[in-house]
Order: C-alpha cells, then sequence, then structure tokens
C-alpha cells in the first residue's frame, strides 16, 4: 500500500518539477540548516519535525530552541553589555521553562 503512495508522490514531485512548479521556491539553491533537527532527541526528531512544519511545537520545545539559539550567539558574543542581556535572556528563559516543566510534574 506504501509503495503505491510512494510512486503517486513521486510522479506528482516529477510533474512540477518538469511544468515549472517548483522553480521559484523560498530558499531555493540555498544550503538547508539540519542543526536544530539534529538537537533533538533521535527517536522524536520526526514528530518535532512535523509539528515545527505545521507551527505547533509545545511552548517547551520552543524554548529550549530559543535558550540554545540564545546560548550559541552568547559563545560568538564579544560585546560585554550584549554578553549580560544574553545572560539574563537565557536566565529568564530557563526559569519558565522550569516552571512549565514543574506544572507538567506536578498534574
Amino acid at each position: 500500500m506504501i509503495h503505491i503512495f510512494e510512486k503517486i508522490a513521486e510522479q506528482k514531485i516529477k510533474e512540477a518539477m518538469e511544468s515549472g512548479e517548483l522553480d521559484n521556491l523560498p530558499g531555493r539553491g540555498a544550503p538547508i540548516d539540519l542543526s536544530e533537527y539534529f538537537k533533538a532527541p533521535e527517536g522524536s526528531r520526526a514528530a518535532y519535525a512535523l509539528l515545527q512544519s505545521s507551527g505547533h511545537l509545545p511552548r517547551e520545545v520552543n524554548l529550549k530552541l530559543e535558550i540554545s539559539a540564545l546560548q550559541q550567539e552568547l559563545s560568538r558574543c564579544d560585546d560585554e553589555q550584549k554578553k549580560r542581556e544574553l545572560r539574563t535572556s537565557i536566565e529568564e528563559k530557563n526559569i519558565t521553562l522550569s516552571i512549565l516543566l514543574e506544572r507538567y510534574r506536578k498534574r
């Protein structure tokens, strides 16, 4: 059954390519950044990718992604004022994340 769906999908993609429907997609030709994908636990990657692409990631996951991005920015930062701001933002997001996770534990 899956084999049939794969063939149909491949045919639709081939037709779209031939008709030029895929020529002007955003990011065409640019490398795909998969770093966030590989940060997710291996067994959950597909689910997170699906939720993220549909805009439905849980708040906790979004906070973890934001914290990770801020930590990366902090590691590259040379400006002391900006470093303080980044540390404050990271701390605030970690507190919010801890509160959310504690609420789930109590349920």
